[in-house]
């Protein structure tokens, strides 16, 4: 009888691999990336297009494009698009980011073949109905109004347009007067002209010939569209310190942080280990300062944010207003310590731990491996990324994290946000 009172022994992991999707093509040339993996009879199914908001000519028209495709078509209201979804259990999601358009869909193995026939409907024939397109706005313009009153966004915001630029595409922030000025005309303009260019499709589940056939048969007239060729020069900012009140607070919200490079440079993943050290975990250091020895905060994160043309880094927190000047001051300690000391090789070793054992954990199903690969492919990188991933983590040293602090994270190259 097994002895539940005795851990199972520990070792080392020497290096790790998990299965990387096959790629196919459908009639138009569109890739297909297949991952055949599983135990339940359940298929993701995500469509990307290079038509997110980088791409879109008036700001909220890429956002509204997309949503507005389960809104109706020429055979369905918004209504019974919901209806033909539910009826078999499947999951419908749309999402903008800055680079791209995804659509999702996961559903039952058995279902895919209407749920296909779904998708390709609402991809297809689009009809963005007026009233429907009216609702949409009164519903996102309510929810900026209610981000407005959230500190930690109006940080976020408030970060990104100084950090990036209140007119540049990752740095400028919806508002209620350009989702007012949104029309049906904006949308089918982006729908005909960007929305569906750069696409691929990834699926990833239990996986068989005939649902690959059936991807082949619903999605081949998906048209093969170059996307635009777009430039928005970064200007170099001057660094900035803001501090925006508010009357009766008693929490503040603060983000520092700057521009960095794009995920393929040669010093991405280790500042994504030193990230990870400064505060990137529970046992981070300033988790432990901010957190366990001041009593300041429940949370603080420092992390990368990748993009596709450029990634920046931010350390996020919220404080109690009085002693918000006192956080900032430890903060801007804690990376001066690690631009003057080596980190203890044991500090460096509980890391390496923390973040192979938790990337193996993150890679267990289908869906997350799937993800993984989303990851590296949508910034034009490969399997060998992860490869680099675990040299990185198992031979980073100490002294090349001084050096990076040092060359990367100087004080007076950090700007502050701070709100509240």
């Amino acid at each position: 009888m097994l002895d539940r009172t005795i851990p199972p022994p520990c070792k080392p992991i020497s290096t790790f691999s998990f299965p990387w999707p096959q790629q196919m093509q459908l009639r138009e040339g569109i890739p297909l990336f297949v991952l055949d993996r599983g135990i339940q009879p359940i298929i993701k199914l995500e469509v990307l297009f290079e038509s997110g908001t980088w791409y879109e000519p008036q700001h909220g028209v890429a956002y509204f494009t997309a949503n507005m495709l389960r809104e109706g078509t020429q055979k369905r209201n918004a209504r019974e698009i919901a209806a033909y979804v539910d009826q078999y259990g499947a999951n419908l999601d749309i999402d903008i980011k800055p680079d791209y358009c995804s659509i999702e869909l996961t559903t039952l193995s058995k279902h895919l073949s209407p749920m296909l026939a779904l998708l390709a409907e609402i991809l297809l024939e689009p009809t963005f109905p007026a009233e429907q397109l009216c609702l949409l706005q009164n519903l996102k313009t309510q929810a900026i109004k209610i981000e407005d009153e959230q500190y930690n966004q109006v940080a976020r915001k408030q970060f990104r347009a100084i950090v990036l630029g209140k007119q540049h595409p990752y740095g400028r922030s919806l508002t209620a007067e350009a989702i007012a000025a949104i029309t049906p005309e904006h949308l089918q303009q982006y729908y005909k002209e960007r929305l569906l260019a750069g696409c691929r499709i990834l699926m990833s589940g239990q996986v068989s010939d005939q649902d690959i056939q059936a991807v082949q048969h619903h999605l081949q007239h998906l048209p093969r569209q170059q996307p635009a060729t777009i430039h928005y020069p970064l200007s170099a900012k001057a660094t900035a310190k803001v501090h925006i009140p508010k009357a009766g607070s008693l929490q503040s919200s603060i983000n520092i942080g700057k521009i960095l490079f794009t995920k393929d440079h040669p010093d991405y993943l280790p500042m994504h280990f030193f990230s990870e050290l400064l505060g990137g975990y529970f046992g981070s250091r300033l988790m432990r300062n901010i957190r366990e020895e001041k009593g300041y905060t429940y949370g603080i994160h420092a992390k990368i944010i990748p993009l596709k043309h450029i990634s920046y880094f931010l350390i996020t927190t919220e404080v109690v207003l009085a002693f918000s000047e006192q956080a900032c001051h430890e903060i801007y300690q804690e990376i001066k310590a690690l631009q003057t000391q080596e980190v203890p090789q044991e500090e460096l070793q509980k890391l390496r731990s923390y973040l192979i054992g938790t990337f193996l954990a993150a890679v267990s199903d289908p869906f997350a491996i799937m993800e993984k690969f989303k990851e590296a492919h949508l910034y034009g990188l490969g399997s060998d990324f992860y490869k680099q991933f675990y040299d990185t983590v198992s031979h980073i040293s100490a002294s090349q994290i001084r050096k990076l602090a040092n060359q990367y994270l100087a004080i007076d190259s950090l700007s502050e946000v701070r709100v509240g």
